[in-house]
């Protein structure tokens, strides 16, 4: 449905003739009631994505979380927010890798010595 939309909204404001699809003027209540339903999905979707960095990172100060929380239903700032938190999640996970990357390449020179 969200594609629906996305892809024939120059149909929906009576740009060109659509048969299936009604104008704004036609029927208001019709977008009303899909427009409310895109900003549920994409805020389901957003703070799903949220929740799963605040509980995973280690690495993500309060701060981060803070204004994160915040900026939760600004409806750019958050996904600029949720940039920055995914860029600092995404150094952690490069950096734990390597170390255990590390780690396991140590414990098998290890085993070769004995």
């Amino acid at each position: 449905m969200v594609f629906v939309l996305a892809f024939n909204i120059p149909a929906m404001t009576g740009a060109f003739a659509s048969e299936d699809i009604p104008s704004i003027t036609d029927a208001p209540w019709k977008w009303t009631g899909n427009i409310l339903l895109i900003i549920l999905i994409e805020n389901i979707v957003f703070w799903n994505g949220m929740i799963r960095i605040y509980l995973s990172s280690e690495q993500l100060r309060v701060k981060y979380r803070l204004v994160g929380f915040l900026c939760g239903m600004i409806p750019i700032v958050h996904l600029v927010v949720l940039l920055k938190m995914i860029r600092i999640c995404d150094k952690e996970v490069k950096f734990e890798n390597d170390k255990i990357i590390l780690n396991e390449s140590t414990i098998c020179r290890a085993d070769l010595r004995m």
